[in-house]
C-alpha cells in the first residue's frame, strides 16, 4: 500500500505502507498497528483504546505530536527520532529507538516493556510521575520534568537538564553522569551497580532539596545551595566521595552518612554534624562549623579548614583507629579534636580569634603527639590517656598559647622535651616524666607541675622570668 493521509474509525486497525504515512483524525477502539518504510506523522488527533505498535524503520522518524490519547501501551518496534504527545497517562511497551525520544504526557508515564533510546530522551509530565523501572532499559541521555521519577538503566546513563518536584530514584548498571543541571524537590536515591567499578558524577549546577542517598565506586556531588547527605557509600578500599555545596553540608537520618576510603568536602556555610567512616578526610568551609564524627577502625588522616569567621572545628575519631591531623585551621573558632582508643597526632593546628581554644583529647587508650599547635592569646588543653609527646624533632614550638593545661597518665615529653611558648603552664602526669622547654620572652608562671613517680624538667629559654607556684 501507499497512502497519503489515512483516517480511520474502527476496532482493530493494521496498516502497512511502502513509504511514509500521515495519520489523520482517527478513533480506534481496539489495537493500532502501523508499519511504514518512511516517516509516520499525524495531522489529526489519534484516539486508541488498545495497544499501539509503530514501526517506521531504524532510519525514519515518528512524529505524533497532536493531542492524542493512547490508552493502551505504545510500542516503537523501530524508528530513528520519535516524538509522542499524549493528553493523558501513557504506558510504553517494548521500544527500540535509534535516535532521540521526546515524550509529553498529561498523566503518569509508565512502562510494560523495555525501552532503548540511542539519543536524548526528553520526558515532560509536569506534576505527574514517571516510572520507567524496567531493568533492561538502555538510555543515553535523559531529561525529565515531572513529580516523582524512577529510572532504571542496564548500562551507563547521562542526566540532562531536569526538574523533578518530588522524589528521584535511579538505578544504573554503569556510570551516572550529568550534562545538565538537575533540580530535585524531594529525596534523591542513586545506585550505580552491576559488578561495581561504576561512578556517580553529578558535578553540574544541581540543586538537591531533599536528602541524598547514593551508592557507587566513587561519588561526586555538587549543589548550588545546601545539601543533606543521608547515606553515601563508596568503595571502602579505593573509593572517593566528593561533595561541594554552595551552602551547608548537613546530615540525614543514617549513620554513617558517608562511607568511603577518601572523603573530600567543600561547603560555604558549614559542615555539621556528619557521621563518617573513612581513612582520608578533607573538609573545608568558608564559615560555619566543621563537625565530624569518624567511626573508622583504621588509621585516619584529616585536613580541616574554616577559612573565614565564625566557625569551629569539632572532630571525633570514634572507631578506635589512630588519627593524624595534618592541618586544622580556623579564622575565628575553637578546635576540639578527640580520639577514642588510639593515638592522636597533630602536625599543625591553629585556632584564630579571641577566646578560641584548642583542645586535644585521647580516651580509653592512646598517646597525643604535637608539633605546631597554636592558640595565640588563648588556651591549649591537652588531655591524654597515655603520653603527651613531641611529633618530630624540630626546635620550633610545639605548643604556642597564653595558657597551657597538660594532663597525661604516663608522661609529658618522655622522649624529647616538648617545646612550648606560653605565659601560664600547668602540667600533670600520673606516672613518668615532665620535660618542658618554654621559649617565652615574657614573664611565665608554672602554676602546677605534678608527677606521681617521675622527674620534672622545666627550662625557661626565651629570656622571660619564671615563677613556679
Amino acid at each position: 500500500n501507499d497512502f497519503g493521509t489515512f483516517k480511520v474509525a474502527a476496532k482493530d486497525v493494521i496498516l502497512n505502507d511502502i513509504n511514509a504515512i500521515d495519520l489523520g483524525a482517527s478513533t480506534v477502539s481496539g489495537n493500532l498497528n502501523v508499519t511504514a518504510a518512511g516517516a509516520i506523522t499525524d495531522s489529526g488527533v489519534l484516539s486508541v483504546t488498545g495497544t499501539t505498535t509503530l514501526a517506521a524503520g531504524a532510519s525514519n522518524n515518528i512524529t505524533l505530536d497532536s493531542a492524542n490519547d493512547f490508552t493502551g501501551a505504545v510500542s516503537i518496534t523501530n524508528a530513528n527520532d520519535v516524538i509522542l504527545k499524549n493528553a493523558n497517562a501513557i504506558e510504553l511497551g517494548t521500544s527500540a529507538i535509534t535516535g532521540d525520544f521526546t515524550l509529553t504526557a498529561g498523566g503518569n508515564v509508565t512502562q510494560s516493556g523495555a525501552v532503548t533510546a540511542g539519543g536524548t530522551t526528553d520526558i515532560t509530565a509536569s506534576g505527574k510521575d514517571v516510572t520507567l523501572d524496567n531493568a533492561s532499559n538502555d538510555f543515553a541521555t535523559v531529561k525529565v520534568v515531572a513529580k516523582d521519577v524512577t529510572l532504571k538503566d542496564a548500562n551507563a546513563i547521562d542526566l540532562g537538564v531536569s526538574a523533578i518536584s518530588g522524589d528521584f530514584t535511579l538505578t544504573a548498571g554503569g556510570d551516572v553522569t550529568d550534562s545538565g543541571a538537575i533540580t530535585v524537590g524531594g529525596t534523591t536515591d542513586i545506585t550505580a551497580t552491576s559488578g561495581g567499578g561504576h561512578d556517580v558524577t553529578l558535578n553540574n549546577a544541581n540543586d538537591f532539596t531533599g536528602a541524598v542517598t547514593a551508592s557507587a565506586n566513587n561519588i561526586t556531588l555538587n549543589d548550588v545551595n545546601g545539601i543533606t547527605l543521608d547515606s553515601l557509600t563508596a568503595n571502602t578500599t579505593s573509593g572517593t566521595v566528593k561533595v561541594t555545596s554552595g551552602g551547608k553540608i548537613a546530615n540525614g537520618s543514617s549513620n554513617p552518612n558517608i562511607t568511603a576510603q577518601t572523603i573530600d568536602l567543600t561547603a560555604d556555610t558549614g559542615i555539621d554534624p556528619l557521621n563518617t567512616s573513612a581513612t582520608n578526610i578533607t573538609a573545608f568551609t568558608n564559615s560555619g562549623d566543621i563537625d565530624i564524627a569518624n567511626s573508622n577502625a583504621n588509621a585516619t588522616t584529616a585536613s580541616l579548614t574554616v577559612s573565614a569567621d565564625p566557625g569551629n572545628i569539632i572532630f571525633a575519631q570514634t572507631g578506635s583507629g589512630a588519627l593524624e591531623v595534618t592541618t586544622a585551621t580556623t579564622a575565628n573558632g575553637k578546635i576540639d579534636i578527640s580520639v577514642a582508643g588510639a593515638n592522636l597526632t597533630v602536625a599543625e593546628a591553629e585556632a584564630g580569634g579571641a577566646g578560641k581554644d584548642v583542645t586535644l583529647t585521647t580516651t580509653a587508650g592512646g598517646n597525643i603527639y604535637v608539633d605546631n599547635v597554636t592558640a595565640t592569646g588563648d588556651s591549649i588543653i591537652v588531655n591524654s590517656f597515655g603520653d603527651i609527646e613531641e611529633s618530630g624533632t624540630d626546635a620550633a614550638a610545639d605548643l604556642t598559647a597564653s595558657t597551657l593545661a597538660l594532663n597525661a597518665a604516663t608522661g609529658i615529653g618522655t622522649a624529647n622535651a616538648i617545646e612550648t611558648a606560653a605565659t601560664s603552664i600547668a602540667a600533670t602526669t600520673t606516672n613518668d616524666t615532665i620535660n618542658l622547654a618554654n621559649a617565652n620572652a615574657a614573664a611565665t608562671t608554672a602554676t602546677s607541675l605534678t608527677t606521681g613517680t617521675g622527674d620534672i624538667s622545666f627550662s625557661q629559654t626565651g629570656g622571660g622570668a619564671l615563677t613556679v607556684t
